[in-house]
């Protein structure tokens, strides 16, 4: 909030001082004056409009995307200065044309603010897509300690969740969509297992048998993990 009125102010006095010149400077106040006037500030609290919006809704990674929201508004202000300076001395001066010109400036850079928007949301959702479903290796390999500490009544058991442990331990952590299926699978075994291991009426057989489902699931992910680098 505070950075919100910061800039708030440093737009205010940039509007402030631009109308003081603007009303000292210019003569005669004719349409371009008021084309000019109106543009800058549109410029200005365009600026201070994204800033606020941007502000208010963080993206992950975003900076990037943030950055070159406001190339567009830059690029408006040139063109409006090279429309104000040279347009009149290329075409016929015409009001209408004129303000047209203005228009469809402001327009193009408006659509591509949004569409530089837009792509800062969806990049932020799939990252936070990936971020959900990415394979927690460190959580999951908690949980096959917790396994094997749960299993020592039963020793073959024990041993093979150590094993899928360390299989899970020393696992690349990075994923990706093509892994998604496999990993849910993993964990969705791992929390059957636990609550198999919770009862002690459960047989041994039944909870190897699951183990080295998830054995055989961590092996092919890893090995799918290592073919897509």
């Amino acid at each position: 909030m505070k950075n919100i009125k910061f800039w708030g102010v440093i737009h205010g006095i940039i509007a402030a001082l631009f109308l003081f010149v603007m009303v000292i400077a210019w003569m005669p106040k004719d349409f371009r004056f008021w084309c000019f006037l109106v543009s800058i500030l549109l410029i200005l609290g365009n600026s201070f409009a994204l800033i606020c919006y941007l502000a208010q809704k963080p993206r992950r990674g975003s900076s990037p995307v943030n950055q070159a929201v406001f190339v567009p508004v830059g690029a408006t202000f040139i063109a409006i200065l090279l429309i104000t300076r040279y347009l009149p001395d290329i075409v016929d001066y015409n009001c209408n044309k004129y303000l047209a010109v203005h228009v469809v400036v402001f327009v193009v850079s408006f659509v591509v603010q949004l569409l530089l928007l837009r792509v800062r949301d969806e990049n932020a959702a799939q990252e936070q897509h990936v971020l959900d479903k990415r394979w927690n290796r460190d959580e999951n390999a908690f949980q096959w300690e917790k396994l094997r500490t749960a299993l020592a009544d039963k020793p073959e058991a024990a041993l093979l969740a150590k094993k899928i442990g360390e299989e899970i331990h020393y696992s690349d952590p990075m994923s990706s969509e093509l892994l998604f299926g496999l990993e849910e699978e993993i964990v969705a075994l791992t929390t059957e297992i636990l609550k198999l291991a919770g009862d002690s009426r459960t047989a041994q057989d039944d909870i190897l048998r699951k183990e080295r489902q998830v054995l055989a699931l961590v092996q092919e992910r890893n090995d799918k993990c290592a073919r897509l680098k």
